[in-house]
């Protein structure tokens, strides 16, 4: 009886450890494909953070690249406009200071001597410019012609003159500004070119 009993110990003992090492093992297994899930999921998280940061840091090289080339273009065309406007000054101001009195004085008696003495004519000009020019233009015109002939001053006129018949539609605009424009015609596809070429 006493071997019955001692068989039926053994044998619950060996149920009870196969049972423990059993539920051991499940345990550890359960822990290991968990860990490995953990690990995986770890893996997963840390290439997606990899991936969305390389993405992130090519987006920002590409923006600070537009950005810098919108930039060097911006300031390329700002330098392009404002030497052309400094140049447009410039040129303006020297036809300006070559329109003086004596040679606006012979400007308009080509002008003026060319015309039938009959009709009669209008010059437009500054106030500073018929100040020099009346007492020059009417001691080397005839009569007739200093008769025919009117000084009209407007603040729209800076240098030189415009001139017309009264009662034709024959019109002269040698202002300073309108010589200025007609020659810039000229020398702006020249300016334009150098401003636009590799080495302007």
């Amino acid at each position: 009886m006493e071997t019955k009993l001692d068989h039926i110990i053994e044998k619950i003992k060996a149920d009870g450890v196969e049972q423990a090492n059993q539920q051991a093992e499940e345990i550890i297994k359960k822990a290991k494909n968990e860990a490995d899930s953990i690990v995986q999921k770890a893996n997963k998280d840390a290439e997606h953070i990899v991936r969305d940061a390389e993405k992130k840091a090519a987006d920002f090289e590409e923006k600070s690249k537009r950005s810098l080339q919108l930039a060097a273009r911006d300031t390329q065309l700002l330098v392009k406009e404002k030497l052309t406007d400094l140049f447009d000054r410039a040129f303006k101001k020297e036809v300006s200071e070559s329109l003086d009195p004596e040679f606006l004085h012979k400007m308009i008696l080509n002008i003026v001597e060319n015309w039938d003495e009959s009709k009669s004519a209008e010059i437009v000009l500054s106030e500073a410019d018929k100040k020099q020019l009346e007492p020059l233009l009417y001691k080397s015109l005839n009569k007739e012609l200093k008769d025919s002939l009117t000084l009209q001053v407007s603040d729209h006129v800076s240098g030189g003159f415009r001139i017309r018949l009264k009662d034709g539609d024959l019109y002269y605009d040698l202002t300073d500004e309108n010589i200025a424009e007609i020659l810039y015609l000229f020398i702006n596809p020249k300016l334009k070119e150098i401003l636009e070429s590799d080495n302007g």
